[in-house]
């Protein structure tokens, strides 16, 4: 996963945007912006924001997420007509907290999302679950859609992925090593759980997220 560091520089170079110009639209300092470019810290809640606002990208992609560079504040709303669109089942209800959620108790209607959205993946691959709480914030907030394909094993220690506990659910960032799994919070008011021994009989990984399909409330 790319760092905090490599996304603002990646997102000045597609804004063909200078750390001066950054420095004037967000607020933010050019020495506090200079610090961040290399990597020596990473800003606070509010100040992610104000970045993420002035590069026009999403914060959970200047996070380093493995999610589209797609711009502050854009979401995608069902009731828009696009020429290309799939229908994918919304499963579940998974929990960015640890109070999760009965998997087997949710199953929504379909949900129709750009084709493009899946990212060459076959639609049967592929499907919605929808957040509760707020321990992945500020990259997931409660309400949250995320269109997600199916996979049983995750590319690295530390990505983003949905694990199913039981017949329960939650989406976390998820870290491994011989015989421990550890699901880690983004929000810092929430503990890690690490997960070891004969509990690990219970725990699979069930996909990826792909796509945060967020609809925003009107002002």
């Amino acid at each position: 996963m790319e760092s905090f560091a490599e996304r603002i520089n990646k997102a000045l170079v597609a804004r063909r945007m200078t750390a001066a110009e950054l420095s004037r639209r967000s607020g933010i300092d050019e020495a506090t912006i200079s610090n961040y470019r290399k990597g020596k810290y990473e800003p606070r809640q509010v100040k992610l924001e104000l970045v993420a606002k002035a590069l026009d990208v999403s914060i959970g992609w200047l996070m380093g997420a493995d999610m589209p560079m797609l711009r502050f504040g854009e979401s995608y709303s069902p009731s828009v007509i696009l020429s290309d669109e799939v229908e994918i089942s919304e499963i579940a209800q998974v929990a960015a907290g640890f109070d999760k959620a009965p998997l087997s108790n949710f199953e929504y209607d379909k949900f129709a999302v750009p084709r493009s959205y899946l990212a060459g993946h076959d639609a049967g691959e592929c499907f919605i679950v929808r957040v509760k709480g707020d321990s992945m914030y500020p990259l997931y907030i409660d309400g949250d859609r995320v269109l997600s394909r199916r996979s049983d094993a995750l590319d690295y220690s530390g990505q983003i992925g949905i694990v199913q506990d039981g017949e329960t659910a939650t989406i976390k960032k998820v870290e491994f090593g011989s015989g421990w799994l550890r699901l880690v919070p983004i929000n810092p008011a929430y503990a890690p759980r690490t997960i070891k021994g004969i509990d690990l009989e219970q725990v699979r990984i069930i996909g990826i997220p792909m796509v945060l399909l967020r609809e925003l409330e009107e002002k």
